[in-house]
């Protein structure tokens, strides 16, 4: 009788049902997805407000050199060497912003304002597409040691200068404000021609899309 006793008071050891087990490995299983989403978002935010310090730090040394010579850099259109395979606009519109850099190299403050873009973006002109090989939208370049500013995403940032001779390249990426020349990222997604997500060193009146 006592022993019968003792198995009847002794408790029963709580666990988890299949149904249980089920809804908490869906909580998990929704939980991560979220977390890659936000990881995500919170990159792609990060990503972009780099690039817009890069963007910023050109349109200052610009500033730099319109103090120091009254006037922008001349357009030079010869100096411009795009590369092969670059999409539809072709060598009319590409306008790299190693032009720019070695017209207004030496000057103590552009080389001070270069000073603040981290070096993972100014490097050679041929160093850029050389690790951007066979990616669809880059083209190639070789031999150019020039240094260029690429975006966080790796591509080139382009230099758009207000001369005349470039309005090919205001129809295709936007036109100068008061004679100032813009720099501009292909943005996210790695494409100059498609303009929703590219980033300016200031807004300009964009062409309509295509």
């Amino acid at each position: 009788m006592i022993a019968l006793e003792t198995n009847r008071s002794r408790p029963r050891r709580p666990g988890f049902s299949l149904i249980e087990m089920l809804i908490v490995m869906a909580l998990v299983v929704v939980l991560a997805g979220l977390t890659v989403v936000v990881g995500r978002s919170v990159i792609g935010k990060a990503k972009v407000d780099q690039c817009r310090q890069v963007l910023q730090a050109l349109d200052a040394t610009l500033t730099e050199y319109q103090a120091e010579k009254g006037a922008v850099p001349p357009f030079v259109r010869r100096a411009y060497k795009a590369p092969d395979g670059i999409g539809s606009y072709g060598l009319s519109t590409r306008r790299e912003v190693a032009v720019y850099l070695d017209q207004v190299k030496g000057y103590a403050g552009i080389d001070k304002q270069l000073g603040t873009i981290d070096s993972s973006f100014l490097v050679k002109r041929e160093q850029i597409y050389a690790d951007l090989a066979g990616y669809p939208y880059a083209g190639v370049v070789a031999d150019d040691p020039r240094p260029s500013v690429r975006d966080p995403w790796g591509m080139e940032i382009l230099y758009i200068h207000p001369h005349e001779d470039n309005e090919d390249a205001f129809r295709a990426f936007g036109t100068p404000l008061n004679e100032r020349p813009y720099f501009m990222s292909a943005g996210p997604d790695g494409e100059y021609e498609t303009l929703e997500d590219n980033l300016y060193s200031y807004e300009v009146p964009r062409p309509p899309s295509n």
